[in-house]
């Protein structure tokens, strides 16, 4: 069964800074839906968006993600440590794995708890306390509302918590977060929140990111940045283009690789460089791109915008 949700992402619109409300269909939480790109700080980061929704069962027979009445801990990410519990921590560790990262990095198949250690159940990582550190995407964040910030050492607390970071900006940055509200959420955070203790720092082999924003599927607004946006054949631009695409056009785009999107512009299927394109509607589930007709797409981003 699939129900409609409504959330509220600061991600949307990025580019002028606004927030805006839009609605998804929660689907089956498919990580392959994101395509790998061999950049471990961005593939973690997609592989974590790809879960936004899924909600925590009552049962070991109640793992799909669909029960939003569930409250007893039992998820599909205790896939590697074996049991179910308490597990913002193992939906991290289950993130890196979808995407490619191995123990090597610090996220060990056996972290359990929100917290920086040697242990083997806490994060085997770099630690910063808050103030040494400028975040980036595929960074942790931990968090304790009943622990100061000086005295916190990255040891474990029952209070603690710890989530994924998907973008930064200059003066926020958003994360995904299981077990938040006994579900996967996306969140965002001022630098500056009381509640940050510090951030984890896995040892990735691909450590070379650059992104703010991990490109994802769904509706983009094309934008002019000093040339008209092009659909290219392939993904490079050395290649002759197959149409110019007017500013401030909505397009689907149905795969990412990287920054390219693949979409269909005036019928013909090709690539557009998503620097010069504004994300208007997520589709973390694969959803708009089963239901979505280009006929209606304008219409479902007013309601949107507006909304």
């Amino acid at each position: 069964m699939r129900k409609t949700v409504c959330i509220l992402l600061a991600l949307v619109l990025s580019f002028c800074g606004s927030v805006s409300a839009f609605c998804y269909v929660e689907g089956d939480f498919d990580e392959t839906k994101y395509h790998l790109t061999g950049n471990m700080r961005d593939d973690i980061a997609g592989i974590a968006m790809t879960q936004i929704g899924y909600h925590e069962g009552n049962s070991r027979r109640d793992k799909d993600g669909l029960n939003e009445n569930g409250s007893n801990n039992f998820i599909k990410y205790s896939e590697y440590s074996g049991f179910d519990a308490a597990w913002c921590a193992m939906f991290i560790v289950w993130c890196a794995r979808k995407a490619g990262i191995g123990e090597d990095s610090g996220i060990l198949d056996s972290t359990t708890c929100a917290s920086v250690g040697k242990d083997g159940a806490s994060f085997d990582v770099q630690l910063y306390h808050y103030g040494e550190y400028t975040p980036r995407v595929g960074d942790l964040v931990f968090f304790d509302s009943k622990i100061k910030r000086e005295k916190w050492k990255g040891a474990y607390s029952n209070t603690g918590h710890v989530g994924l970071i998907v973008k930064t900006d200059e003066s926020k940055i958003y994360t995904v977060e299981g077990n938040s509200d006994n579900r996967v959420s996306l969140k965002k955070y001022d630098r500056d929140s009381s509640s940050i203790l510090g951030y984890g720092v896995p040892s990735y082999e691909t450590d070379f990111s650059v992104s703010s924003l991990v490109n994802f599927p769904g509706i983009y607004m094309m934008i002019q940045n000093k040339k008209t946006p092009k659909l290219y054949p392939n993904k490079q631009k050395s290649v002759a283009k197959l149409a110019e695409i007017e500013e401030k056009s909505l397009i689907f785009v149905s795969e990412c690789y990287g920054k390219w999107g693949k979409t269909v512009w005036q019928g013909k299927q090709g690539y557009v460089d998503l620097n010069e394109a504004a994300l208007m509607m997520p589709d973390y589930n694969g959803i708009v791109l089963n239901a979505v007709k280009s006929a209606s797409i304008a219409v479902r981003v007013s309601q949107a915008l507006i909304a």
